[in-house]
């Protein structure tokens, strides 16, 4: 599932950054087998990763792939 698709207040695990946004994505910290969680939804998403909170669009969030964390 995307991130988009992902539910407010789970752990999710990053398994894939497709799209043409992916380089950015990395800027950001967001890379494979990353721990995440999605703080908010909305037009722009919060996550909490590595102890930082991070805000990304709709649009680049679309291009994370994520799995339910364990």
């Amino acid at each position: 599932m995307t991130l988009n698709q992902a539910q407010v207040g789970c752990d999710f695990q990053i398994q894939v950054l497709t799209g043409p946004g992916c380089d950015r994505l990395r800027d950001l910290g967001f890379c494979e087998q990353i721990q995440l969680r999605k703080l908010t939804g909305g037009r722009n998403l919060i996550c909490s990763m590595c102890g930082t909170r991070l805000a990304i669009s709709r649009e680049l969030a679309e291009q994370v792939l994520v799995k339910a964390a364990v």
